[in-house]
């Protein structure tokens, strides 16, 4: 209004009703920003200080409160989306394990980028949810951590590390990660997603490199299961390099495929025994060698831990385990322990025992042994993730192949089509050359599920000759 125009009162009279009404609609909004928030709790967890110097953070009845309002706002007539999440690195299997439960009726698979989200891991414009922090604060965590066997130490590595992660802003909070599922279900046309009878599942090869990946699981999707896929660790690096790195060797450059496959061979060999500039072989000699400590001392936690702590040095500090895909992606694809022992630490921690039903692992190879080990799989899969005790309209007991799989499925050529590698077979000698790289972390693996673990198992296991 222009003053000129107006007697002062009538002026003090517009900007008194201004102000009323900028109050009012700050009034609705901060409602509309608590409801929203609180509501579908999305709480944030911050650090006291977020400089270097400090890690410690208060995560007691604030956190757990937090905790509690996210469950039960992600807790529906059935579990919340997505239902089962595949975890394991890439060309272990997770896509075609994903593709075969989504074939059951009660299942639909994520469409998105051949059935895998890529949220939470950084790559094709994911947010990167894990902290940048400098050396000092990495070297920090590392010693309340180690300290955190006194009984007196109030460390917790799993709420540090979410505290990191949520501080990251809403990009990285459990309710953005729900938001990309529901874009990918109406992006898709998907209808089956919300008719409350479907069951999402999603491949996640890429969350391998992420250690802390569990927890927003753990602390907020608690009835989200994770299936881990495990395949020989060989044949997995050798489909990984055929379907990562075939462009170094172009078929016109070699006489006969067995030259290729040879090249092949010994630039695989080569990139684990040889030190190149990056330093890769020293790094992954040193992560292993506490294969070999952890299978005869299987009791040990200090080990694993150390074995952990490990690993986020040489990703994270040294940052040589934050491969190029196309280069030496599968020199740190291949040692499943590591990674496992992440899962089983930040669920025991998060559950406060290690009977937990969260997280399971699957062997590819006897998966897709025979038709009889396939039915087998996927009924154990659909009996732990439908729950039916929780939920009566979910059909549980035998699994009939016939019946809830499609026409892909019932093929048993194209059944046994998954057990190949399609490029090619590598020699023996090739074989040979790297079993004793792998063979102490896959017995100390085995015989963690084996053993020591056995409920985490689904199906059976082949031995793989290590």
């Amino acid at each position: 209004y222009r003053t000129t125009s107006m007697s002062f009162n009538k002026y003090q009279k517009c900007l008194t009703q201004s102000l009323l009404t900028w109050m009012a609609l700050s009034f609705h909004m901060l409602v509309i920003y608590w409801f929203y928030f609180s509501g579908r709790g999305l709480q944030q967890i911050s650090m006291v200080n977020t400089d270097d110097s400090q890690l410690s953070i208060d995560f007691s009845s604030t956190a757990a409160r937090a905790v509690n309002s996210v469950s039960t706002a992600t807790s529906f007539d059935r579990p919340p989306f997505p239902s089962l999440v595949i975890v394991g690195p890439p060309k272990c299997g997770t896509t075609t394990l994903t593709m075969s439960i989504g074939d059951m009726n009660d299942f639909i698979a994520n469409p998105i980028y051949h059935s895998e989200n890529h949220f939470w891991n950084g790559w094709d414009g994911a947010p990167k949810c894990y902290p940048d922090w400098s050396h000092a604060r990495w070297l920090q965590l590392f010693e309340q951590w180690r300290s955190s066997s006194n009984n007196n130490s109030s460390f917790s590595f799993v709420h540090t590390m979410h505290a990191a992660i949520t501080g990251m802003g809403a990009q990285c909070h459990v309710q953005t990660y729900l938001s990309t599922i529901e874009r990918s279900c109406k992006e898709y046309n998907l209808t089956k997603c919300n008719s409350g009878r479907y069951y999402f599942v999603e491949a996640a090869q890429s969350y391998h490199r992420n250690p802390f990946v569990t927890i927003p699981y753990g602390l907020y999707l608690k009835e989200t299961k994770l299936l881990q896929s495990i395949r020989d660790p060989i044949n997995m690096i050798w489909s990984f390099t055929w379907h990562f790195c075939k462009t170094f060797f172009p078929a016109q450059q070699f006489a006969t495929a067995r030259e290729r496959t040879d090249a092949m061979e010994t630039f695989i060999i080569d990139r684990f025994t040889k030190n190149y500039p990056d330093g890769y072989a020293d790094d992954f000699t040193e992560l292993s060698s506490f294969c070999t400590k952890i299978r005869h001392n299987r009791s040990d936690r200090e080990l694993r831990r150390e074995m952990m702590i490990t690993l986020l040095k040489i990703k994270f500090i040294r940052k040589v385990a934050e491969p190029k895909l196309r280069q030496d992606g599968f020199v740190w694809i291949a040692n499943y322990l590591s990674g496992v022992l992440f899962y089983l630490h930040i669920l025991d921690e998060i559950h406060g025992t290690t009977q937990w039903d969260q997280y399971k692992v699957i062997q590819f190879e006897w998966f897709y042994e025979n038709h009889a080990n396939t039915g087998q799989g996927l009924a154990q899969i659909r009996d732990w993730v439908v729950q039916p005790e929780k939920y009566p309209h979910a059909v549980a007991g035998d699994f009939d192949l016939e019946q809830y799989t499609s026409p892909q499925m019932k093929d048993e050529k194209k059944l046994k089509k998954n057990m190949h590698m399609s490029n090619g077979t590598y020699s023996p000698q090739f074989r040979n050359k790297l079993m004793p790289l792998f063979s102490d972390c896959n017995h100390a693996l085995q015989d963690i599920i084996l053993l020591e673990r056995p409920h985490l198992l689904i199906g059976g296991w082949n031995d793989w000759g290590y």
